[in-house]
């Protein structure tokens, strides 16, 4: 990866660098699961308060019925690339904010 820098120059060293592009992957794993939460919210119809209370061990209550949507997973706005300059770094961590 190149450089982060700036048109003005700014450069920071290898080291935070280094650490910023894992702290990105992470942020952009982050954002890839808060955006299949969301989906699989949507697609079965479910409230935080049944996601909370799901427990994997008890077996489906009779009678419980999930309605399915048919709505795909759409991640095309979802940059997952590391930021390779100073600007792209800016630009994705103001994306990140709003999240």
């Amino acid at each position: 990866m190149d450089r982060m820098s700036s048109a003005d120059s700014f450069s920071i060293s290898k080291n935070d660098e280094e650490k910023i592009q894992v702290d990105c992957l992470w942020a952009i794993a982050l954002q890839l699961l808060l955006k299949l939460k969301r989906h699989l919210k949507v697609v079965y119809s479910l409230n935080d308060a049944r996601c909370q209370a799901f427990s994997p061990n008890e077996p489906p209550k009779s009678g419980e019925v999930l309605s399915r949507q048919n709505i795909p997973f759409d991640i095309s706005e979802t940059s997952t690339s590391v930021p390779s300059t100073y600007q792209d770094l800016v630009q994705r961590y103001q994306e990140l904010r709003v999240l």
